[in-house]
């Protein structure tokens, strides 16, 4: 007898269990950026000061990370609400594939500008 606990698609659990862990990647990172924002409209950190703090490698790949999963679950909820609330496969598989395609768009231009710094 099979067990099924995956939904009609059978990938439920596997984009339930990114979206978690992208959710714990951004409660991880996302307070950076906010700090430093805050540095800087505070006076503690001039724009020299976070140029060459964003340079360093370790701030690049975070960014890079932060990036991704922000990409990552903004999509999984995006696909998640269409494949509720969109019940035409027609109209549904170009939207999953424009919102697939404007996220690997974004994702690719934000990485050429935080490796070119």
């Amino acid at each position: 007898m099979k067990e099924d606990y995956l939904g009609a698609a059978g990938n439920g659990f596997g984009d339930w269990l990114w979206q978690r862990a992208s959710a714990v990647v951004l409660v991880l990172t996302l307070p950076f950026p906010f700090i430093l924002v805050l540095c800087l409209l505070g006076g503690c950190l001039g724009q020299a000061g976070l140029l060459s703090l964003l340079a360093h490698p370790f701030a690049k790949a975070a960014h890079s990370l932060l990036l991704f999963a922000m990409l990552t679950h903004a999509y999984l909820g995006l696909k998640l609400i269409m494949e509720d609330y969109v019940p035409v496969l027609a109209l549904r598989l170009p939207l999953l594939l424009a919102t697939l395609a404007v996220a690997l768009g974004a994702g690719a231009w934000t990485l050429a500008m935080i490796w070119s710094w």
